[in-house]
């Protein structure tokens, strides 16, 4: 689970993270008066920041599990689902200061749904990334 949400090639799930900081968080810095003498990208909405992590977890789609478990990391869970596909969770949460210095802790859940018979994934779902 260690390397799920650390930076690296691609924008797989390990790009997750880097994307939740580089949309979410230093979105939020500026919209919140961050002064910086250089040139800022324009603040990305909270809805276009989930859009971005949808297309990007989407790109695991029709690939093999074994594939997604050697770039990931093996999940925090596992689930057998009624139908016999297995639902792979990721989860991390990571604590951050916020511009006060106080500590937030932001959280991330990632599910991949794995069809039985074909061993790819065929679906995702994510929280609070």
């Amino acid at each position: 689970m260690g390397n799920y949400l650390q930076g690296g090639k691609g924008m797989h799930g390990k790009t997750l993270f880097a994307l939740m900081l580089g949309c979410g968080v230093v979105g939020m810095l500026f919209a919140l008066g961050a002064c910086d003498s250089t040139p800022t990208k324009p603040v990305v909405s909270n809805q276009q920041r989930l859009a971005n992590i949808d297309t990007h977890l989407a790109e695991w789609h029709d690939h093999n599990v074994n594939d997604l478990i050697a770039k990931n990391g093996p999940p925090t869970t596992t689930s057998t689902m009624p139908n016999g596909n297995t639902l792979y969770t990721y989860s991390r949460t990571t604590p951050m200061s916020d511009l006060y210095g106080n500590t937030v802790l932001l959280y991330c859940i990632v599910h991949y749904t794995v069809d039985k018979d074909s061993q790819t994934v065929i679906a995702h779902s994510f929280q609070g990334c």
